[in-house]
């Protein structure tokens, strides 16, 4: 098995069990980091890596279809007073953090 296999069998089975060592939030996305992870790694394994924007639109993408989390997102940024609905939910401040 290729250490992306395992990666992603590793990261999928655990997800569960994330945890984040800072004294900030925990990210609302947390559980499907491990999907966006992967679908990153796998693309760049077959000889297209995703330039940043495009990797953004991915996870933009795998959020847009889960209903959950996208209004958990939507909730957050709201009350932060920084939601664009013309705008992506996952954006360049999240990517460099992620």
């Amino acid at each position: 098995m290729r250490a992306h296999q395992t990666y992603f069998k590793i990261s999928v089975y655990y997800y569960y069990k994330l945890k984040v060592n800072h004294t900030g939030e925990d990210p609302i996305v947390l559980p499907l980091e491990p999907i966006f992870v992967a679908f990153i790694l796998k693309s760049a394994v077959v000889g297209n890596p995703l330039r940043v924007g495009e990797a953004i639109a991915l996870c933009n993408a795998i959020l847009m279809g889960s209903a959950k989390f996208k209004a958990k997102v939507i909730a957050w940024k709201t009350d932060r007073g920084i939601y664009d609905p013309a705008g992506w939910l996952l954006d360049y401040a999240w990517f460099r953090r992620f």
